[in-house]
């Protein structure tokens, strides 16, 4: 069987931590990145430890080459 496993950036909040969500309920593992808004990290942690499915978090700035 072949795993399923997405990058998702943004997925502190919004979009980016609802199209995470979405993912890992179908059974796709994630790596999702954050950048700022870490008084939301509890909240993303939270929400996606509830899917039941593994995921990674990592706080990165993809904003410029020098911050990947």
């Amino acid at each position: 069987m072949e795993a399923k496993i997405a990058l998702v950036t943004g997925a502190i909040k919004g979009l980016g931590l609802e199209i995470a969500k979405n993912l890992l309920k179908q059974g796709v593992r994630c790596l999702v990145t954050y950048f700022d808004w870490l008084d939301d990290l509890d909240h993303m942690h939270s929400q996606l430890e509830a899917t039941g499915t593994a995921y990674k978090a990592v706080q990165v700035d993809l904003r410029a080459e020098e911050g990947a």
